[in-house]
């Protein structure tokens, strides 16, 4: 008898993560993890290249990814912040129940846009100029 072995598609390395945090995002007393993911793979915060903000358990079952942006980050400006959570990526804010992530493209801009869970799902809750 003789053994043939086939080799099956081989699995797609997952996307780069360009920016990455792990708060309870929703109240349930567990850690989450929110990424700002790469779809296009190309790992360069500063490109214009389809990106997403992608929140999951800590058993890595996605429970909410947002609609992608190709909005560049310009950390090349980061030198200007006066404070590190001014830089551009992604940002816990405390906030009354329950905390915002906050992605900023653009330093001491206005460039920003805010997720936060309502109690039900994640939403986008403001979205800066």
């Amino acid at each position: 008898t003789s053994l043939i072995l086939r080799r099956g598609p081989a699995a797609e390395p997952a996307p780069p993560t360009l920016y990455e945090l792990q708060a309870d995002l929703d109240g349930d007393g567990q850690r989450e993890r929110a990424q700002v993911v790469a779809l296009d793979r190309n790992p360069e915060p500063n490109a214009s290249s389809r990106k997403v903000l992608r929140i999951s358990d800590q058993a890595g079952v996605v429970k909410f990814e947002s609609e992608s942006f190709e909005e560049p980050f310009h950390t090349d400006l980061d030198s200007t912040a006066e404070h590190a959570e001014e830089k551009a990526g992604l940002h816990l804010l405390p906030d009354r129940r329950f905390p915002r992530l906050r992605i900023i493209f653009t330093t001491r801009s206005g460039n920003f846009v805010d997720f936060q869970f309502d109690g039900r799902q994640y939403v986008l809750a403001e979205m800066g100029d």
